[in-house]
């Protein structure tokens, strides 16, 4: 009899309401797991970025200086034409080269504040500059200020052909670890348009930096 009124009123029997339970708990279950994949995978994408395959490829023209090449950063000067050897103290800088008119720099502008406060915490300055002929401090400065960045930025102001070719023909944006005397200690090409992979690249310039930053000082520094 309580079988027939079940099937009259359209009441699921106690097998299905078992099968519909199993299902929503097996339901849960994947989606947990996938939750868990999803945060392994991110956790993997930010611990590390591999320029040393990209820096070191010869055909590659456009990664930038290599170690040992020196940039005159005397030739670099803030609004009010300071050099930036006068404004960063540090021994080891982060250098972002940014270029105004280049879109993929806001991408790299966006967390350049994180990775200035990262950078100083560890002893390490941080600066924006540019090579542009075409970019004046005023112009710079506004660029990099419509993304909430308060880095110090500075311009090339000796003229294109005292340009070294390696940075003539980098990719930007780029960041170039250098020493207070302008050595180039290594390049950090280019930038992704993957947020994971952005944030990737900045932990690995700082992991870098600050490695670099320990090391005791040779002998003559």
């Amino acid at each position: 009899m309580k079988q027939i009124i079940k099937r009259i009123l359209g009441l699921p029997s106690r097998k299905s309401v078992i099968s519909v339970v199993a299902c929503l708990f097996l339901t849960l279950a994947v989606l947990s797991v996938n939750s868990a994949l999803t945060t392994l995978f991110h956790y993997r994408e930010i611990e590390g970025y591999d320029f040393d395959s990209i820096i070191s490829n010869p055909s590659y023209d456009w990664v930038g200086p290599q170690a040992g090449e020196r940039v005159q950063l005397g030739y670099l000067t803030d609004n009010n034409l300071q050099p930036l050897t006068q404004k960063q103290p540090q021994k080891l800088l982060v250098l972002l080269v940014f270029d105004r008119e280049c879109g993929a720099c806001r991408l790299a502008g966006d967390q350049s504040s994180y990775l200035r406060e990262s950078l100083e915490k560890q002893g390490v300055g941080f600066g924006i500059i540019s090579f542009s002929q075409r970019t004046t401090h005023a112009r710079l400065s506004r660029y990099v200020d419509s993304f909430d960045s308060d880095a110090s930025t500075y311009v090339w102001t000796k003229g294109a052909s005292t340009i070294p070719l390696s940075i003539r023909k980098m990719v930007v944006p780029s960041y170039i670890l250098v020493n207070r005397d302008g050595w180039v200690i290594k390049t950090f090409p280019g930038t992704d348009k993957n947020s994971a992979v952005r944030e990737k690249m900045i932990n690995q310039i700082i992991k870098e930096a600050t490695m670099e930053n320990l090391k005791p000082p040779m002998a003559g520094d």
